[in-house]
């Protein structure tokens, strides 16, 4: 099963899902800083929504794209397509784009 299009502010990410330290390909490691901190993954965003509908009927556009590297919290809701595991995001909890 294939996705054709997502909807609104819905982000697919294909997440990296290292239980150690997550390294970005510049080379920037990603250490948990302190127990108490969530823990996040590094992913690709594989597919996304046009944006979000805002009260005045215009549509906010986000500024990230398909194919970005991005910092996402552990987490997500679990899709599996074609065997392979993704994870559902809503556009504002992607913390950052990287390099």
């Amino acid at each position: 099963m294939k996705i054709h299009d997502m909807l609104g502010d819905r982000i697919l990410v294909d997440v990296i899902k290292d239980e150690g330290e997550a390294k970005t390909q510049g080379g920037i490691i990603l250490p948990e800083i302190g127990s108490l901190s969530p823990r996040f993954w590094v992913g690709k965003i594989v597919n996304m929504g046009p944006g979000t509908l805002l009260p005045d009927g215009a549509m906010y556009k986000p500024n990230i794209n398909i194919g970005d590297s991005v910092l996402v919290p552990k987490g997500g809701q679990e899709l599996t397509l074609d065997g392979h595991e993704y994870r559902l995001y809503q556009m504002m909890e992607v913390i950052c784009t990287l390099d």
